[in-house]
């Protein structure tokens, strides 16, 4: 079954339990002791079958992050029902504004979905496996496209980062910016299996020497790479683009970073064949710079500053609900 998750924040728990079809093992025969619903926000009952499936999902997402161990079950539990009762609080808000979502746009979301699995019978066995139904699943998408449209109307769109903002976090966090030793190379390839015999390295040895002959008569890097490289990077004149140590095969590496931009390597030899290597650039060690992160930046503060006033909305939301929960605070 496809990994591929649709792109809604909002919605990222509901997905994850929809895809992976991971059922909660020991934590589903505690229903019962939770009973029909696990809140009530405001009278809008929380069901178990919710529950359990967003269980399901944040379970499966600590797997994913490594972040399974020092958490007891109540705690788990715990903080499942606070995302369910907060997203709950937002839609809930977005409700009383007013906000909407055309029916056209659910449709698409949902042609999304569908086509995200090999087809028709694997993604309504995802359903089954995952306990909802498709219309379950339908209303899911449409409420966490409205609390998705509330957040980008009230939060993002009045959120605004300043130059100065994006400096000063530039400035204060280095570590984050730092910059390895980096060349930006081309190649051409001469493909030789590592079980070649005599007469194959022998043919793969006349070829590149042909190519390299024409290379010191003048003939373009470039052109020849399209024309003779057995590398994909063949198509684009054998450009690798920029890479740090490690990140090829150490003899390619080693003749990559011996050159000074401008320069045509011997004839190097690796497990994949016979290469020709020509440096475009080099980059020394140190920062990136900062116009290069600062719309990356930009987005990052935005982000940040979004879900800080997110949650200071759904604290004030807090205060004015009645907010009744099956499952006891224990943290």
């Amino acid at each position: 079954m496809t990994k591929k998750i649709i792109n809604i924040f909002t919605l990222s728990l509901l997905f994850l339990a929809l895809f992976s079809g991971i059922h909660q093992g020991a934590y589903a025969a505690e229903e019962d002791k939770l009973g029909t619903n696990v809140a009530l926000v405001n009278g809008v009952p929380l069901s178990s079958s919710d529950f359990d499936t967003h269980l399901s999902a944040y379970l499966t997402r600590m797997k994913r992050t490594g972040k399974v161990g020092g958490v007891t079950n109540e705690q788990i539990k715990n903080r499942v029902l606070d995302e369910m009762i907060n997203r709950e609080l937002i839609y809930q808000e977005s409700q009383r504004l007013q906000v909407s979502v055309d029916e056209k746009a659910i449709d698409k979301q949902m042609e999304q979905v569908v086509a995200s699995f090999a087809g028709r019978q694997e993604y309504e066995q995802a359903l089954e496996k995952g306990g909802i139904s498709e219309q379950a699943l339908r209303a899911q998408i449409g409420k966490g496209m409205l609390i998705d449209k509330y957040i980008e109307k009230e939060f993002v769109e009045k959120v605004e980062i300043s130059d100065e903002e994006t400096r000063t976090y530039y400035d204060q966090n280095p570590q984050f910016f730092k910059q390895p030793e980096q060349v930006r190379a081309r190649h051409i390839l001469i493909k030789m299996d590592k079980g070649a015999d005599a007469a194959e390295k022998e043919e793969a040895g006349k070829k590149i020497a042909a190519i390299r002959e024409r290379l010191e008569k003048g003939e373009a890097f470039e052109d020849l790479a399209k024309e003779a490289s057995a590398c994909p990077s063949g198509k684009n004149g054998g450009d690798l683009g920029y890479f740090g140590r490690g990140k090829m095969l150490k003899a390619f590496e080693d003749a990559a970073f011996a050159l000074q931009p401008g320069e045509m390597s011997d004839v190097v030899e690796t497990e994949y064949g016979l290469h020709i290597i020509k440096s475009v650039d080099k980059k020394a060690e140190g920062m990136v710079p900062y116009d290069e992160v600062k719309g990356n930046l930009v987005k990052f503060l935005t982000k940040q500053e979004v879900q800080k006033n997110v949650l200071a909305r759904v604290d004030e939301l807090k205060a004015n609900a009645q907010i009744v929960r099956s499952i006891e605070k224990s943290e």
